[in-house]
């Protein structure tokens, strides 16, 4: 089991503010982009995205933690302990099946999955029956498209990702399990493939199926241009013949059916949030800054 303490670095009584710590610090220096595609690199960014998932909420850190300490108990059993009616489902099958499910980690800009991506998976599934294990090497094919389909996208600690289950196609395991009336029998248990899509959203957030970008423009382009060019991230650009100069604050533009696809089936809006660029005066005289307070005066009588 791994030790996911020592995959961050950090002590087994650390703060949650010491864990987030570590983990920005592991994954900026391990990040694929910053490693020229680097497998080492890749593999170690996983084992910390992994480690910070459980330990980083403190529900799954708790149930962690206590995972641990049962399996260094004299004869632990590896799905833990059977002797608690809660923890079983009619069949007598344990809820918990972290240790079986395959979590597969891949990475992809918001722009990407915009115009489709496909995914390549591969991993290897461990059967055991009797003492013996077995492997085998699987195979599937992911394609995401968020202009035609609809996916649930997650948000946790400022992340966005994507996260597919595939129901019995992790790995397996052959245990003694108790049925209803706790009569001993064996019992093949699967765990699941889970397939996470972490999405760089490029510096847009999502706001249901509406994309927001904050857009910034200077005080000057605000009062004297008469045209304005807004670029998004998506490679488009939008041109708007005129900003309400009137009101410098919590202006929005709505480009319509840009957005992702609802669970309604329409589309959403890409919005445009203008933020009004705060001017820099280090560079104005002593006297330009008097007449530009004159001016100020002025206007807000």
């Amino acid at each position: 089991m791994k030790n996911h303490y020592e995959t961050l670095g950090i002590a087994e009584d650390a703060t949650q503010a010491d864990i987030k710590k570590a983990y920005r610090k592991l994954a900026t220096k391990y990040h694929p982009d910053k490693n020229n595609g680097s497998a080492e690199a890749e593999s170690k960014f996983k084992e910390v995205a992994e480690a910070y998932e459980t330990v980083g909420n403190d529900d799954k850190r708790k149930a962690y933690d206590n995972s641990r300490k049962f399996r260094g108990a004299p004869n632990a059993d590896f799905f833990g302990n059977f002797g608690s009616f809660r923890d079983f489902s009619f069949g007598g099958r344990p809820h918990d099946l972290r240790h079986l499910t395959i979590v597969v980690d891949k990475w992809a800009t918001i722009k990407e999955l915009m115009e489709g991506s496909t995914f390549d998976i591969q991993y290897v599934v461990t059967k055991t029956e009797s003492g013996s294990t077995t492997s085998d090497n699987k195979q599937v094919k992911v394609k995401i498209d968020l202009s035609n389909e609809i996916y649930p996208i997650s948000i946790e600690n400022g992340r966005y990702s994507i996260t597919l289950k595939v129901r019995g196609g992790g790995s397996s395991q052959l245990v003694e399990e108790s049925d209803f009336f706790g009569k001993k029998r064996n019992g093949l248990i699967s765990g699941d493939l889970v397939v996470r899509i972490n999405i760089d959203m490029m510096g847009l957030s999502l706001e249901q199926s509406d994309i927001i970008q904050n857009f910034e423009l200077s005080l000057h382009d605000i009062l004297f241009t008469e045209e304005v060019i807004l670029e998004s991230p998506m490679g488009k650009k939008y041109r708007i013949k005129a900003v309400n100069r009137d009101t410098l604050s919590d202006i929005s533009v709505k480009i319509p059916n840009q957005g992702l696809l609802s669970a309604f089936g329409n589309k959403g809006n890409y919005i445009f949030k203008i933020l009004v660029k705060k001017p820099n005066f280090s560079n104005i005289s002593e006297e330009n800054l008097q007449i530009l307070k004159d001016l100020l005066i002025d206007v807000n009588k």
